[in-house]
Protein backbone atom coordinates (compact mmCIF):
# COMPACT_ATOMS: atom_id res chain seq x y z
CA UNK A 1 0.00 0.00 0.00
CA UNK A 2 2.63 2.28 0.36
CA UNK A 3 4.13 1.92 -2.98
CA UNK A 4 1.22 2.77 -4.65
CA UNK A 5 -0.05 6.04 -2.79
CA UNK A 6 3.60 7.68 -4.15
CA UNK A 7 2.42 5.82 -7.50
CA UNK A 8 -0.82 7.43 -7.50
CA UNK A 9 -0.01 10.91 -6.71
CA UNK A 10 2.59 10.88 -9.30
CA UNK A 11 0.23 9.67 -11.76
CA UNK A 12 -2.78 12.64 -10.70
CA UNK A 13 0.50 15.06 -11.04
CA UNK A 14 1.15 14.45 -14.25
CA UNK A 15 -1.90 14.52 -15.63
CA UNK A 16 -2.68 17.65 -13.95
CA UNK A 17 -0.04 19.03 -15.65
CA UNK A 18 -1.02 18.09 -19.12
CA UNK A 19 -4.70 19.34 -18.51
CA UNK A 20 -3.15 22.90 -17.05
CA UNK A 21 -0.38 23.43 -19.34
CA UNK A 22 -1.22 24.47 -22.91
CA UNK A 23 -0.03 22.64 -25.99
CA UNK A 24 2.14 25.79 -28.00
CA UNK A 25 1.84 24.91 -31.58
CA UNK A 26 3.14 26.49 -34.96
CA UNK A 27 0.18 26.08 -37.52
CA UNK A 28 0.95 27.11 -41.19
CA UNK A 29 -2.22 27.69 -43.45
CA UNK A 30 -4.30 30.84 -45.10
CA UNK A 31 -6.66 32.92 -43.03
CA UNK A 32 -9.96 32.58 -44.02
CA UNK A 33 -13.96 34.07 -43.15
CA UNK A 34 -15.22 31.10 -41.35
CA UNK A 35 -19.25 32.01 -42.42
CA UNK A 36 -18.79 31.90 -45.75
CA UNK A 37 -15.82 28.89 -45.88
CA UNK A 38 -18.29 27.28 -43.43
CA UNK A 39 -21.45 27.75 -46.66
CA UNK A 40 -18.64 26.85 -49.52
CA UNK A 41 -15.23 25.67 -49.44
CA UNK A 42 -14.41 27.53 -53.05
CA UNK A 43 -14.80 30.70 -50.34
CA UNK A 44 -11.39 30.37 -49.43
CA UNK A 45 -10.23 33.13 -51.27
CA UNK A 46 -10.68 37.19 -50.25
CA UNK A 47 -13.42 37.42 -52.87
CA UNK A 48 -16.56 35.03 -52.33
CA UNK A 49 -19.13 33.73 -54.66
CA UNK A 50 -22.90 34.29 -52.97
CA UNK A 51 -26.65 33.93 -54.32
CA UNK A 52 -27.73 37.28 -55.12
CA UNK A 53 -31.33 38.66 -54.02
CA UNK A 54 -32.34 36.92 -57.05
CA UNK A 55 -30.62 33.22 -56.30
CA UNK A 56 -28.23 33.43 -58.42
CA UNK A 57 -24.79 33.44 -57.71
CA UNK A 58 -22.64 36.48 -57.66
CA UNK A 59 -18.87 37.29 -56.93
CA UNK A 60 -18.69 39.57 -53.66
CA UNK A 61 -15.52 41.63 -53.93
CA UNK A 62 -13.22 41.45 -50.43
CA UNK A 63 -15.95 39.65 -48.64
CA UNK A 64 -13.90 37.74 -46.46
CA UNK A 65 -11.87 41.05 -44.82
CA UNK A 66 -15.92 42.95 -44.80
CA UNK A 67 -16.59 39.53 -42.56
CA UNK A 68 -13.59 40.22 -40.58
CA UNK A 69 -14.38 43.66 -40.14
CA UNK A 70 -17.58 42.57 -38.39
CA UNK A 71 -16.11 40.37 -36.30
CA UNK A 72 -16.83 36.96 -37.80
CA UNK A 73 -14.56 34.71 -36.52
CA UNK A 74 -10.99 34.13 -38.65
CA UNK A 75 -9.84 30.57 -39.39
CA UNK A 76 -6.59 29.53 -40.50
CA UNK A 77 -7.17 27.00 -43.48
CA UNK A 78 -4.25 24.45 -43.32
CA UNK A 79 -3.30 22.69 -46.43
CA UNK A 80 -4.59 19.48 -44.99
CA UNK A 81 -8.55 21.11 -45.00
CA UNK A 82 -8.82 21.12 -41.36
CA UNK A 83 -9.60 24.83 -39.92
CA UNK A 84 -8.18 26.19 -36.68
CA UNK A 85 -10.16 29.43 -35.06
CA UNK A 86 -8.23 31.99 -34.21
CA UNK A 87 -9.04 32.97 -31.12
CA UNK A 88 -7.96 36.74 -30.82
CA UNK A 89 -9.56 39.81 -32.61
CA UNK A 90 -10.74 39.15 -35.72
CA UNK A 91 -10.55 42.87 -36.96
CA UNK A 92 -7.38 43.16 -36.33
CA UNK A 93 -6.34 39.76 -39.25
CA UNK A 94 -9.37 41.54 -41.76
CA UNK A 95 -5.95 42.97 -43.72
CA UNK A 96 -5.04 39.34 -44.49
CA UNK A 97 -6.99 37.65 -45.52
CA UNK A 98 -6.34 34.69 -47.87
CA UNK A 99 -2.92 35.57 -47.50
CA UNK A 100 -0.10 32.54 -46.08
CA UNK A 101 0.19 32.68 -42.95
CA UNK A 102 2.38 31.10 -40.02
CA UNK A 103 1.11 31.12 -35.96
CA UNK A 104 2.41 30.25 -33.18
CA UNK A 105 0.49 29.95 -30.02
CA UNK A 106 -1.73 27.95 -27.28
CA UNK A 107 -3.89 25.42 -28.44
CA UNK A 108 -6.95 25.82 -26.71
CA UNK A 109 -10.38 23.91 -25.69
CA UNK A 110 -12.53 23.61 -28.93
CA UNK A 111 -9.73 23.42 -31.44
CA UNK A 112 -8.73 26.99 -31.38
CA UNK A 113 -5.59 28.80 -31.13
CA UNK A 114 -4.77 31.65 -29.25
CA UNK A 115 -1.76 33.74 -31.04
CA UNK A 116 1.72 34.86 -29.31
CA UNK A 117 2.67 35.48 -33.12
CA UNK A 118 1.42 35.59 -36.47
CA UNK A 119 3.22 36.17 -39.50
CA UNK A 120 2.05 36.66 -43.13
CA UNK A 121 3.43 35.77 -46.53
CA UNK A 122 5.52 38.48 -47.59
CA UNK A 123 7.09 37.22 -51.09
CA UNK A 124 9.91 35.24 -49.59
CA UNK A 125 10.02 35.48 -46.27
CA UNK A 126 7.81 35.82 -43.32
CA UNK A 127 6.20 39.75 -41.96
CA UNK A 128 5.18 39.82 -38.38
CA UNK A 129 1.64 41.07 -38.22
CA UNK A 130 1.13 42.92 -34.28
CA UNK A 131 -1.39 42.26 -33.04
CA UNK A 132 -3.28 42.78 -29.37
CA UNK A 133 -4.73 39.51 -27.64
CA UNK A 134 -7.88 39.61 -25.11
CA UNK A 135 -5.91 37.90 -22.85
Amino acid sequence: MRKIVPFIALCLAAFTATIDAPQVVTLEGTFIDTKCYGMSDKNSGNNHMLPGADGKMMEVPNCASACSMTGIPTGLLQKNGDVVIMVTPTTQLSAYMAQEARVTGKKVFGGGIMPDKIEVKDGRSWKEVKITTMM
